[in-house]
């Protein structure tokens, strides 16, 4: 039985996925979000968002037709409630929508080749109170039958990025809601082809576990005394909502952009010296 050791005592904590992996990358990024500071819309959330309803409708009602991709999408839109975040993102007039159901309809092309056999249950939201004042949430998206047990799979429209601490939330989450771990937990990128599959184990379960009891008592400090929590700055700073008022941040995005346009001109020195060895050649 995996329990979560309990935290310093204080108010109730609501912890997800998403909180406990912001954390772990970026303690500062992480009291944003505590402050009520998130990023806003955009189109590859909207897009994102809208992909996992086609999907969901996939596994409970049965294949999509191409050409339906479209109407199904727009049946989507107003049954999810994604037309608010359609409209902050510039996307109300047809025209504009239509690249993205031409994503949707190549993100689906490429799940359906995803072996679907044992569907169990799709979007499954938990809510789960493991220790008293700590609630741990989250949504498993598609729920498979194994030859070996339970696997779940999160699926992502974009990069997988670095997934096992969404992975180990997940399955914990799980293992705490049914009492039972799933054997394997699986994350797939159905914009770029990525696979990362975890066995499940308990070693793992206990550590995960313990960072969210250690991520429950630093929430209840920081609330009780106000002092900023450390920053790491990184990659992810491009998608941080504070990275304009955050010195890390805005120096990590700074060498970030001298790599890529450094990068570039190399590729653009080899393509041209390339060109010209043609050119000689003929």
């Amino acid at each position: 039985m995996i329990e979560v050791p309990p935290p310093t005592p204080g108010d109730p904590v609501r912890i997800s996925a998403t909180l406990l992996a912001t954390y772990e990358r970026c303690a500062g990024e992480a009291e944003g979000r505590l402050r009520g500071i998130y990023g806003g819309d955009t189109v590859a959330s909207f897009t994102g968002a809208l992909l996992h309803r086609v999907i969901r409708r996939h596994l409970e009602d049965g294949p999509i037709e191409p050409e339906s991709i479209p109407h199904v999408c727009r049946v989507e839109i107003g049954q999810g409630r994604l037309s608010t975040k359609m409209n902050a993102v510039g996307l109300s007039s047809t025209t504009r929508l239509e690249p993205v159901f031409r994503s949707i309809a190549e993100k689906y092309e490429r799940f359906q080749r995803y072996p679907q056999d044992g569907f169990r249950s799709a979007e499954q939201l938990i809510e789960v109170e493991p220790v008293e004042g700590v609630t741990l949430v989250g949504k498993i998206d598609a729920v498979f039958d194994g030859e070996d047990g339970l696997r779940l799979v999160d699926w992502k429209s974009g990069g997988l990025g670095s997934p096992r601490s969404q992975l180990g939330f997940y399955a914990l989450l799980w293992t705490l809601h049914g009492g039972a771990m799933p054997a394997e937990i699986e994350v797939v990128s159905l914009g770029t082809g990525e696979r990362h599959a975890e066995p499940v184990t308990a070693a793992w379960m206990e550590s995960v576990a313990a960072k969210v009891s250690d991520l429950a008592t630093v929430i209840r400090r920081f609330r009780v005394t106000g002092d900023p929590l450390p920053l790491s700055a990184g990659p992810w700073c491009g998608y941080c909502p504070l990275s304009d008022q955050c010195s890390e941040g805005q120096a990590a995005l700074a060498l970030l952009e001298g790599a890529v346009r450094e990068e570039s001109e190399h590729e653009g020195l080899d393509h041209r010296g390339d060109r010209l060895h043609r050119n000689g050649a003929e």
